[in-house]
């Protein structure tokens, strides 16, 4: 255990009785109407289910949000950046629609509240925070999480110039820095946010965007951005992806055995991070398979019509990747792997499986034949 897991957890049980109450920006418009633009309107919609395989799996289709606030960008007045999550307190009230744990508002603000308000670093003049849950440790929620508010914020008419400071995830990687490069980032005014719990800001004004999807849900607007961002030359690719997961949890772990099935199929077996431009590889794709992870947030540079089969843990059945099909217009579908250890979990709470899972070579088997026929 490291020095920043031993803070959060000292922080969770000193937190562990504090109350705070949790608002919304409809509350905090009602009480000061100038502090908030709305920049889309309540969203709810109906996912489609029906797969090549079948139905959407139980285990996926109860994980997925079906209606959304208004999404919009807020102007405060001295408020409280706490962690590299970036919640947001505001007189003493966490600002719920920032984060994508609105649904499970204790979960992660206690371990994030800070014991001495005066050991604040105080920001004169007016702050963006582009902060998000996980964005500075993970991939995927710093491209779709965090990028795209980025659109809420020119939608509402703000401009770089109308900042002093730019609070952003230290997450690094060639794809996020060219997203960044894109998105034209003063980069002489950004603040780079380390992951820990001890990042504690005030802010004398400060603009901050909702959280740009649902639970577990990312909304067509964030894949409309990324796409408008990065324009690929006309091209119609036929590369077979196979993306490996190389992160340190949730490994497929009877890869070997489905890698031959694999390669007779025409597939290449490519590590992402080992590409320059992987935007361009997921682009040039007419199939992609691949297990679970912060990789596949590059499906949002498909072309539509490019089919997917992504290989989901049982003990961590969420819909993400599912959702960025559907909005990208590709032709999605999973399969489930057992995962070496299950827990049950309500669709509402908040849990990361460390579990590696397996998936049946046979039926693996069957499931690309179909894709690919």
């Amino acid at each position: 255990m490291n020095v920043g897991q031993l803070q959060q957890g000292l922080l969770r049980r000193l937190n562990r009785y504090r109350q705070f109450r949790v608002v919304t920006a409809a509350e905090l418009t009602a009480e000061n109407p100038v502090s908030w633009r709305e920049v889309f309107p309540e969203w709810q919609t109906i996912w489609p289910t029906k797969l090549p395989s079948g139905e959407l799996p139980t285990l996926m289709s109860d994980r997925l949000s079906t209606r959304l606030p208004a999404k919009g960008v807020l102007h405060l007045q001295d408020a409280f950046i706490l962690g590299d999550h970036g919640w947001i307190f505001a007189a003493g009230r966490c600002v719920g629609d920032t984060t994508n744990y609105v649904a499970d508002p204790t979960w992660m603000p206690r371990t994030y509240l800070p014991l001495i308000k005066s050991k604040a670093r105080f920001l004169a003049g007016r702050t963006l925070s582009l902060l998000s849950n996980w964005g500075a440790t993970n991939f995927f929620h710093m491209q779709i999480d965090v990028i795209p508010r980025v659109d809420f914020l020119f939608r509402a008419g703000w401009k770089w110039t109308d900042f002093d400071h730019i609070l952003l995830p230290s997450f690094h990687s060639s794809t996020i820095d060219r997203q960044l490069a894109l998105i034209g980032i003063p980069m002489e005014k950004i603040i780079f946010v380390k992951w820990g719990p001890l990042n504690f800001f005030r802010t004398e004004q400060l603009v901050c965007t909702s959280y740009p999807g649902g639970r577990r849900t990312v909304l067509a607007p964030a894949i409309d951005y990324l796409r408008q961002l990065n324009k690929f030359p006309l091209r119609n690719g036929k590369r077979r992806l196979f993306v490996r997961r190389m992160a340190r949890t949730r490994h497929l772990r009877n890869e070997n055995e489905l890698l031959p099935l694999l390669e007779k199929r025409g597939f290449e077996i490519i590590d992402p991070a080992s590409f320059s431009h992987v935007e361009e590889i997921f682009h040039d794709a007419e199939f992609v398979v691949g297990p679970h992870g912060a990789s596949l947030a590059n499906l949002a540079f498909c072309r539509p019509g490019t089919r997917v089969l992504e290989l989901v843990p049982s003990d961590q059945a969420y819909p993400f990747f599912y959702t960025i099909a559907v909005h990208g217009g590709l032709r999605y579908d999973c399969l489930i792997g057992k995962s070496d250890q299950e827990t049950f979990h309500p669709p509402g709470e908040t849990w990361n499986s460390p579990s590696d899972f397996t998936v049946d070579p046979r039926v693996f088997a069957q499931a690309l034949d179909r894709l690919i026929g």
